[in-house]
């Protein structure tokens, strides 16, 4: 967002845009692992770098559904790791 470098720091700012909000569709809830179960329209976060690539061929963490709308801004950090 353009206001984002009134809000944020640098690094954030850099964090934001490797990532992409998004609604989990139905291909979303087909790859998704057994023990991470995600339903139709779930938010998530994805790195923008691994968008192209199936979903086994992904960095480990490149998608991510936060259990919480408070829990959101600890997965974003985890795309620093």
């Amino acid at each position: 967002l353009p206001t984002d470098k009134e809000v944020l720091s640098d690094s954030n700012c850099l964090l934001r845009e490797q990532i992409q909000v998004f609604s989990a569709t139905a291909d979303d809830v087909k790859s998704r692992q057994m023990n991470h179960k995600v339903v139709l329209g779930t938010v998530g976060l994805r790195c923008i770098h691994c968008l192209h690539l199936p979903y086994k061929e992904r960095a480990r963490g490149a998608v991510m559904y936060p259990s919480s709308v408070g829990a959101v801004y600890q997965a974003a950090r985890n795309f620093q790791r």
